[in-house]
């Protein structure tokens, strides 16, 4: 069958309107493979942003406006409820609405979509995730830090000597984390690296400030760290989530935390190397 260059007009998006869920990393990258989606139908598409318990910031308050021909980011507003995730506790009318407006959802679907499965979409699509839905994403040009936290990002970089190496140790609500090393594992690493180069240097990134505090104690000047709020419940503290992610982006490899999207993301902003300790 012979489909007409205005049938094939016909079949492709409008548009692509997208809600990032979960934490910030997670959020990041969502977004990022819808960017690349729409980019790949040649179709605009509107992120709705939305400032939660998960993550307690707007997007214009953690980076600067987006630069990018077709990506407009929007604020989740009380308004835009019916692009809420479906739940018993909202009666799932967001869903019933949405089948009227969209021709197409894809709600948190833990899949990466080929590029020949993303040209076959059509219609108006809603997608809520807080995964991936390619492998072929980019962050560049989507995130860039707000001013305010970018002073502080390039502050902290005037103090990295050429031979320093990210620590990310995710605690608290990260139990892969936690099974996976302890806090004795990254000692080790450490204590072995400055015997053999005694100049190396690393920045520090947690969420516990037991672990902080110990380290700052154990390695005293080769430890460099943001003093940062460790509640992810407030713009501050999200803020210096963002403060940290690129700090680590910045230095020469990232030993991180199994199981945490934020050592991969800070890892794939700076196109650097993520290490799991074993």
């Amino acid at each position: 069958m012979i489909v007409s260059d205005s049938k094939m007009l016909e079949m492709k998006p409008d548009s692509i309107t997208f809600v990032p869920i979960g934490g910030l990393c997670n959020r990041m990258r969502a977004m990022a493979s819808g960017v690349y989606m729409a980019g790949r139908l040649d179709c605009p598409i509107d992120v709705y942003w939305e400032k939660n318990g998960e993550c307690f910031a707007g997007f214009s308050e953690l980076f600067q406006p987006v630069c990018v021909d077709g990506v407009l980011i929007r604020p989740f507003t009380a308004g835009h409820f019916y692009l809420a995730m479906d739940s018993k506790r909202n009666l799932h009318i967001p869903g019933m609405i949405r089948n009227v407006l969209f021709d197409r959802q894809i709600v948190d679907k833990n899949r990466f979509f080929s590029d020949s499965a993303i040209e076959q979409l059509d219609g108006k699509l809603y997608i809520i995730s807080e995964y991936p839905m390619s492998q072929k994403y980019s962050l560049t040009g989507l995130f860039v830090p707000a001013p305010d936290i970018m002073a502080q990002v390039n502050s902290l970089k005037e103090q990295f000597s050429e031979d320093i190496i990210g620590i990310h140790i995710r605690r608290k609500d990260n139990k892969h984390s936690i099974e996976k090393n302890s806090i004795d594992d990254y000692f080790h690493f450490m204590d072995q690296k400055l015997s053999k180069s005694p100049d190396s240097m690393f920045y520090l990134a947690t969420d516990s400030m037991e672990v902080k505090k110990e380290m700052i104690s154990r390695y005293k000047d080769t430890i460099i760290y943001h003093d940062a709020t460790l509640e992810r419940n407030s713009v501050q503290g999200m803020k210096d989530a963002v403060v940290d992610l690129w700090c680590l982006s910045q230095t020469k490899e990232i030993i991180g935390s199994y199981y945490s999207s934020y050592s991969d993301i800070a890892a794939e902003l700076g196109h650097i190397k993520l290490r799991i300790l074993e």
